[in-house]
Formats: structure tokens, C-alpha cells, sequence
């Protein structure tokens, strides 16, 4: 049902040779009514159930199966969602006349959002059964402003030297406001949200938030004879979220740059050697990635009875930290930039170490505190890698062909967490290891048998039909604090990409490759959900699942599935290497000719077909590798069309 209008407007002038003054405004209304219907209810569902029930209508029960939801049911869901968006953006250029070179920009945004999502869930659905019938009535407000002031110098002299300087003061505001209003136990649902009167229980809530940045820059940049470069920034930002003392942090860099294919003795290379360039950079940046009121201990509402009359009472709901800062990372790159043999290869090569420091977290807490988590700076973590890109252009001439190949590797590690040196089992992180570490008890392979049941081999708890876990101390029985080992590591081993042009008269076909890769204990997930159950509701074996295997029983020989009822006395992972090499993108294009073009009076005419995800080759069991345990599969589509150009 998604409508959309939209209304653009630009306007600059130039008022004087040296001042430039402009206006860009965009509106757009948004008719965003309706709920999706529910993938996972759909993919769970039986093929041999009927969608509806004997009277013609959607049953609450999809073939009157517990906890299986009407996958449709959300079209019976009366929903209005208007939203409306206003952004404006007014600039001014003034060249100096005096000082030639020098250039102010002025530049001002302001995003205003305002939404109304009106919805009533009736009574005949799951989700308003139990409250007959659910109305919510919800306006939203949200804006946002940001105010840059750019003050850029450039400049050459005696020639040779050349000198960019750039000065930046940048301020920005976002707030938004919410309320909603409530209604259930409606004894009439014709009028549904228009009348929240009609349900005899309602409730109103709203929120509002505000936080703000400000940031300044200044960065001199200096070429000489266009082969040795040298750059150095350094920039102060300021975020409201983090604590009263740590609202600022200054970031510094500094980078050099040598083209050395411009030298005299490299002048002989010339015939094959059309670039090299050698880059060394040192910098700074932050991070400030938390929310916005994360520095600061909060209280929500809480009704309660107090004596004969309901009363509002005010509880704790999140733990503040006033020393909350900015995560600070600091980096060193090298780089070669190269062109050979007329161009037709090229690339770059980036080799990079970078120590991130006060790094944000979320810490667990114990239960005792009252408390899940906080947000905290903690310790410090270590980056190296690789990155590296290579273009080629394989033919030329009628029929020509190019490619891109991409690689990246990278190696992280904790070098420090509380300045104890212990590590946080409680958060899976270990000094010295990745912190994506997975800490989990390990599974050598197979299941237990009941020849080992007879034998008395069986540790502790389990029984046949379960899989095995390695006792590490040997004491006959799994524990938490002895038997639990690093099983791997969630973040990938590597990753690449290959991409092809061929283009053949009219005609172009690309192709893009695209894969994360593990091996090594990289790039693992814990897919239990798709390749066992674990309780009676027996999950596992109620899906469409991308993959089935063959539950275990005593005489067939099954070791990589359990028994149908699997409720071990210690729950383990099963992980899987989520490796995958993805078709990602594939086109076919047809460019018509000029001549026909100027018969049709056209500027361009293209005939495509194109297509995405198209395949992914895996041992993944889930639905798609890159999106790991999600429930939902990534969706593959294919689209033929026509582009005109006038």
C-alpha cells in the first residue's frame, strides 16, 4: 500500500562575481499503511494446513496448531501510517576578492519529521485476543539541524609548492518527542482507533530526548614539485551523551606521501611503470556509539496500588556512568599505490596496526545489582591487517574485459580489560584472544551411545541421543567453571571479492563475487535452532528447514543429529563455519545505437535484466551464511526494465 509524493525545489544565485547564495528544499509525504504479513510464521507453517477455518476466515490457531500464528494475520490489522518529511538546506560561497584562494562556505540543514501511525488490532487475531481488541493512536516529531563553517585556503608558489588549508567549525542538534495513546477491552471494535472511548481500559505514555555535537578542524596540507606530500589534522569533537568531564576529545593525524615514479633515475621505468606512490599515515579518531543518554542513571514509571487507589511510582531502570568518554583509536598505515603497463593493472596495498583504547562496552552485571548491563570504557584492543585491491583490464578492443579483485584480513586482540590482567568469563572476553571469542563447553563429535550408557562411560546427566562434551579436568562430570574452552571466533578468517566486466558492441555483461571466509575456528555461529530441538515444542523439526537430518536412534548409525526428545541437562552450541562465496550481482545491458537514438530523438535508451543474491555456495545448514542464525532468509530478485534518458 506504500504511496509516496514528493515536492523538490532549487534555487542559487550568484549576486555578485564572488558571492553565491543558495536554497534547496525537499518535501515528502509517505503513506506507509499496513503490516507485513510474518515470515517466520509462514516458514513455520505446515504445507498441508488450510489457510482458513470452516466459517471462511482466518483461525487465530494456523491449523489449529499451538503457538503457530496465522501468518496473515496482520492484513486483518486495521493500520494508518502517515509520515511527512521537510529537508532544507540554505548554503552561501564567498570567494574573497582580496585574497585570491581563500574561500568561505557557509552551509545549513534542518530535517523535520513528523509521523502518525494509527493501528487496531481486533480480536480475532492472536495479538488482540486476549486483550479484545488493542487500538493505538502514536504521534511522533523528530529534527535535526547542523551548521557547518568551512574557511578553505589554496594556493601555489615559486612553481613548485602548492598549499591547501581548510579550518571547519561544525555544530549539530538532534531532538525528538513521542507520545501514544492506548485502549483495549473494547465491547464494540466498528470504530477500532477513531474511538478510543470504547475500550474500557487506556493508558497514555510519551517521551521526548535531545542530544547535540560540535566539532572543529583544521587541517594544512603541502605538495611540492607534485611528488612529496605532507597532510596534518587534528580536530576536537564533542558529543552530550558521555559524562560531564569527558564530553571532548582531540584527535590528531598526520600523513606523508611520496610519488616516486616522478623521480629523475625512475624515468627509465616509464615504458612499463605509469604510477607508484608510497603513503605512511599516523591518526586518531573516536568513537561515540552509545546512546544518548547512556552516561546518566534514569528512572521510568511504575504503577502500583496504594491503599484502594492506583498511584505512579518512580524505579530505577538503567545504571549511569559519569566517566563515561570517548573511545579513542590510534593508527598507523602504509600504503603503495601502483599502475603498470599503460594502466592496465592497478592497485593499492594498505597494511595497517591500530590500538583502540577505552573502548565502549556494555559490561554484564550480576543479577544482585538489579541491573543487566552498563555502559563502560574498558581496557584496549589490537587491530592489524591487510587490504589489498587489484584492477586489470584483461582485452581491449571490440570485445573488452575488465576486473577488480579485493581482499581484506584482519587480526584483532584484547591487550587489556581492567588493567588486572584476569579476563571476563562472564563476557566471553580473554586477553591476548579475539573478542569475538565464543566460550562454550566443547563437542568432540558424535553422540552419546548406550553400549557407553551400559559401560558406565557416559558422563554425568547425559544419556544416549546427546551429544558428547569434552571433560577437560576428567572428573566424570560437565561443570561450568572446568569444562568450557574457547570454541572459535565469530569475526571471519578473510574475505574477498571478484568482479567482470565483458562488453561486446551494445552488449555488457557484469558479474560481482562477493565472500566472508572462515577456517581456523573464524567465522563461527552457534545454529542450534535449525539443526536440533531442545525442548518439547521441538522448534527444529517445525520449520521449513534449509536442511534436514535424520534424528538419532539406537540401531542407525546417526552422529550429527540427537534424539527427537533432546533436553540435555547442559545446553552447548552447535556451531557451524558460516563460510560462503555469493553470486551477488549479476546484469546483462543492451545499449541501443546512436543512430537510433537520434531517430527517437533520445539522449539514451538501455534495455537491462539484472539480478541479486542469486546463489551463495555454503556448508552454512541455516537460511543464508551472512546473516547467520536470523530466522529470515535474505531475498533474491531478479529485474528486467528499460532506462530512457531524455
Amino acid at each position: 500500500q506504500f504511496k509516496r509524493l514528493t515536492l523538490t525545489t532549487k534555487v542559487d544565485t550568484k549576486v555578485t562575481d564572488w558571492f553565491t547564495l543558495g536554497l534547496n528544499t525537499a518535501y515528502s509525504n509517505r503513506d506507509q499503511s499496513g503490516l507485513p504479513v510474518t515470515m517466520e510464521y509462514a516458514r513455520n507453517a505446515t504445507p498441508l494446513g488450510s489457510i482458513y477455518d470452516s466459517a471462511g476466515n482466518y483461525p487465530v490457531w494456523y491449523n489449529g496448531e499451538f503457538l503457530m500464528r496465522h501468518p496473515l494475520r496482520n492484513t486483518l490489522v486495521d493500520n494508518k501510517n502517515i509520515v511527512n518529511n521537510l529537508f532544507v538546506t540554505a548554503f552561501a560561497k564567498i570567494e574573497v576578492p582580496q585574497i585570491k584562494g581563500l574561500v568561505y562556505d557557509f552551509n545549513y540543514s534542518n530535517n523535520a519529521t513528523t509521523s502518525g501511525n494509527n493501528t487496531f488490532t481486533p480480536s480475532t487475531i492472536y495479538e488482540g485476543q486476549g486483550t479484545k481488541g488493542l487500538a493505538t493512536v502514536e504521534n511522533s516529531k523528530t529534527t535535526s539541524w547542523i551548521v557547518n563553517n568551512i574557511l578553505s585556503y589554496s594556493g601555489r608558489f615559486a612553481v613548485d609548492h602548492r598549499v591547501n588549508a581548510t579550518a571547519l567549525y561544525s555544530s549539530e542538534q538532534r531532538k525528538g518527542f513521542n507520545s501514544s495513546a492506548n485502549a483495549q477491552q473494547f465491547q464494540n471494535e466498528l470504530l477500532g482507533y477513531n474511538n478510543l472511548g470504547f475500550g474500557s481500559l487506556a493508558s497514555v505514555v510519551s517521551s521526548a530526548w535531545l542530544e547535540s555535537s560540535v566539532s572543529y578542524m583544521a587541517r594544512l596540507n603541502y605538495i611540492y614539485r607534485d611528488r612529496y606530500m605532507i597532510t596534518g589534522t587534528i580536530r576536537k569533537d564533542g558529543f552530550s551523551g558521555f559524562g560531564a568531564n569527558k564530553k571532548y576529545a582531540t584527535f590528531p593525524s598526520l600523513s606523508v606521501a611520496w610519488v616516486a615514479s616522478e623521480e629523475a633515475f625512475m624515468q627509465n621505468t616509464k615504458d612499463w611503470l605509469n604510477q607508484l606512490k608510497l603513503r605512511v599515515s599516523y591518526g586518531e579518531n573516536g568513537n561515540q556509539g552509545i546512546g544518548r543518554y547512556a552516561s546518566l542513571s534514569r528512572m521510568g514509571v511504575n504503577g502500583y496500588v496504594f491503599g484502594a487507589s492506583p498511584a505512579i511510582g518512580i524505579v530505577p531502570t538503567t545504571l549511569g556512568n559519569s566517566s563515561l568518554g570517548w573511545e579513542s583509536t590510534k593508527s598507523l598505515n602504509f600504503g603503495l599505490d601502483y599502475s603498470i603497463l599503460n594502466s592496465r593493472i592497478s592497485g593499492t596495498i594498505d597494511v595497517y596496526s591500530a590500538q583502540t583504547s577505552d573502548v565502549l562496552v556494555r559490561r554484564s552485571l550480576p543479577g544482585a545489582t538489579g541491573y543487566t548491563n552498563v555502559w563502560t570504557n574498558i581496557g584496549g584492543i589490537s587491530n592489524k591487517g591487510i587490504e589489498l585491491e587489484i584492477s586489470t583490464i584483461n582485452l581491449e578492443g571490440a570485445f573488452r574485459w575488465e576486473s577488480r579483485f579485493v581482499f581484506a584480513l584482519n587480526r584483532d586482540k584484547i591487550i587489556d580489560l581492567y588493567g588486572d590482567k584476569k579476563d571476563d568469563l562472564g563476557n566471553s572476553w580473554f586477553i591476548g584472544k579475539p573478542i569475538s571469542s565464543i566460550y562454550d563447553y566443547q563437542r568432540p563429535g558424535g553422540v552419546w551411545t548406550e553400549e557407553e550408557l551400559y559401560k558406565g562411560q557416559i558422563v554425568k546427566g547425559f544419556y544416549p541421543g546427546q551429544f558428547r562434551l569434552t571433560d577437560f579436568d576428567g572428573d566424570g562430570q560437565i561443570t561450568a567453571g572446568s569444562d568450557r574452552t574457547i570454541v572459535g571466533y565469530g569475526t571471519p578468517n578473510y574475505r574477498f571479492s571478484i568482479s567482470n566486466s565483458l562488453s561486446f558492441k551494445n552488449f555488457t555483461l557484469s558479474f560481482l563475487l562477493n565472500s566472508i571466509q572462515g577456517g581456523n575456528g573464524y567465522y563461527i555461529q552457534r545454529n542450534n535452532y535449525f539443526l536440533e530441538a531442545t525442548t518439547d515444542f521441538n522448534y527444529a523439526q517445525r520449520m521449513n528447514q534449509p536442511a534436514v537430518r535424520t534424528n538419532w536412534l539406537p540401531d542407525n548409525g546417526v552422529t550429527d543429529a540427537p534424539g527427537v526428545y533432546n533436553q540435555p541437562l547442559i545446553l552447548s552450541g552447535n556451531y557451524q563455519d558460516r563460510s560462503f562465496v555469493r553470486l551477488q550481482d549479476l546484469s546483462l545491458v543492451y545499449n541501443f545505437q546512436q543512430s537510433a537514438l537520434n531517430a527517437l530523438k533520445l539522449g539514451g535508451l538501455q534495455l537491462y535484466l539484472s539480478g541479486k543474491n542469486l546463489h551463495v555456495w555454503t556448508n552454512w545448514e541455516g537460511y543464508d551464511p551472512e546473516v547467520g542464525g536470523s530466522t529470515l532468509p535474505l531475498m533474491r530478485s531478479v529485474a528486467f526494465g528499460l532506462k530512457v534518458n531524455l
